[in-house]
């Protein structure tokens, strides 16, 4: 007769230890991986979208989409059309992953290239996307042409999230889908550019004014700078305790960690911290001229 010998209780706590053990190791790094590969994604998105910028641009005598308004001689946030027509205007040269804001108002798919999917505001329904864009790009009508280091120069980046509470909007409820001439339509919930000039529109001598082409000191990088302008609490990992009550400690932190994703007016992509985008006046990613 075979005997069969079961496990004394003291081995099956040493068996339960090495498995606990190992999961404490590998589920972290699980983690990270599932994170890096969000995080791929990402990059990929802001590069099609570059690209399809580039291919837009070719198509209309070297001009970029514009979604500002420049009429009263200072960009201006337009309405939720504008953010429409924006994308719509670049749809067609986006393979894969297209989108937009729907006639109604509202983002139909956020499965689109617009959004990144750690976006703690992807599912608002009225949510345009999660990328903004510099605003010497797109905030004016720009002509790739002038742009003295396409290569070095940022195009867009993921945007902060409580997009609502960042800009100060409040989104309606129920959503006005039948009043075009709501103001909420029409305020700075869609504003999806990143304003890198100084807020002084009067001030024509500064070399920051918006028609300089040059962005100013960020305030939460150089506090002492007396032309520092709060431009980048409305870009991922940079709401401060300054603009929107962040704790200092969790400053600089994003999504994705310590980087943030850029995409550039060539076309490429890539994940750096804000701080290497901006380290002075003369070296930084975000001026037109340099």
């Amino acid at each position: 007769m075979t005997k069969f010998r079961a496990f004394t209780l003291i081995e099956l706590l040493v068996v339960i230890a090495i498995i606990a053990i190992l999961a404490a190791i590998l589920f972290p790094v699980f983690a990270q991986a599932k994170v890096a590969a969000k995080k791929s994604v990402t990059t990929s998105n802001l590069k099609q979208i570059g690209l399809a910028v580039i291919m837009y641009s070719g198509d209309h005598d070297d001009t970029f989409p514009r979604t500002m308004d420049t009429s009263t001689g200072f960009p201006e946030t337009i309405s939720w059309w504008a953010v429409a027509n924006y994308q719509r205007a670049l749809n067609p040269y986006i393979k894969n992953g297209r989108g937009g804001v729907s006639e109604s108002g509202v983002a139909p798919s956020k499965n689109s290239i617009w959004f990144d999917s750690t976006d703690p505001d992807r599912n608002l329904d009225v949510m345009w996307g999660s990328y903004a864009n510099n605003g010497f790009m797109t905030g004016m009508n720009r002509v790739a042409s002038t742009i003295e280091e396409p290569a070095s120069t940022i195009y867009s980046g993921l945007r902060i999230g409580n997009w609502a509470r960042a800009v100060g909007a409040v989104v309606p409820r129920p959503l006005p889908l039948n009043d075009s001439s709501h103001p909420f339509w029409s305020s700075e919930f869609f504003d999806i550019c990143f304003d890198p000039w100084a807020e002084d529109r009067a001030d024509t001598t500064s070399p920051y004014h918006f028609s300089q082409e040059r962005a100013a000191p960020p305030c939460s990088h150089f506090p002492n700078d007396p032309r520092c302008e709060d431009w980048t609490g409305q870009l991922d990992g940079e709401w401060n305790e300054n603009l929107h009550g962040l704790p200092r400690q969790r400053r600089g932190e994003t999504r994705y960690g310590k980087h943030q994703i850029f995409s550039f007016a060539d076309g490429h992509a890539k994940a750096m911290p804000f701080a290497a985008s901006y380290r002075s006046s003369s070296d930084n990613l975000w001026s037109i001229r340099k």
